[in-house]
């Protein structure tokens, strides 16, 4: 290992930043291609696939979910293959931050304790009672905790990620765009 990665690693211990969120991730293309989402007019940026990524032979799928941009970002590897906007907690609510690992998928049949309606594509996070799924996304934060994500989206990352991908809940998170070189 290089002096400058020990050193990168040294300071991200001793400040207890997480190395998961804070690494440079690359995009395959800079604009990716939309996701049409027909479920619900959209007043949040559309989610969008970046092709090719999801491909990588050998690389690792996790999730970084930005409270602050409300946005989750699907990363293969160390490039963004999938991005989407959100809803997270509103005001006086929490989502739970920290690193998760998706402990239970149901596609069908989740039903909300709150608002007693269907969660369709629900991903529990951890041990916690909080989980994504589909939901309505006003622009804003406004859930009671869960993550929730337009249907095509909920879709897409429940058919991509399997039980035991990491996620992680931050603040604040974008991905840094970095050149790629061609091999």
């Amino acid at each position: 290992m290089k002096a400058g990665v020990i050193s990168l690693v040294a300071l991200v211990i001793f400040f207890g930043r997480s190395a998961f969120a804070d690494e440079l991730v690359a995009f395959a293309s800079p604009n990716g291609t939309k996701l049409q989402v027909n479920s619900q007019k959209l007043v949040q940026d559309a989610p969008h696939i970046y092709p090719g990524v999801l491909d990588t032979p050998n690389a690792e799928l996790r999730m970084i979910v930005s409270i602050g941009t409300q946005r989750i970002y699907l990363i293969n590897g160390n490039q963004v293959a999938f991005d989407t906007p959100i809803s997270s907690a509103v005001v006086g609510f929490r989502t739970p931050r920290g690193a998760f690992a998706i402990k239970d998928k149901v596609r069908t049949g989740k039903i909300s304790n709150i608002y007693k309606c269907p969660m369709p594509f629900w991903m529990r996070m951890g041990q916690t009672e909080f989980g994504m799924h589909e939901g309505l996304l006003p622009g804003y934060p406004a859930s009671h905790g869960c993550i929730r994500m337009p249907r095509e989206s909920a879709q897409f990352i429940f058919d991509h990620v399997n039980v035991g991908t990491t996620v992680e809940v931050v603040n604040s998170w974008s991905p840094k765009r970095i050149l790629v070189p061609q091999q």
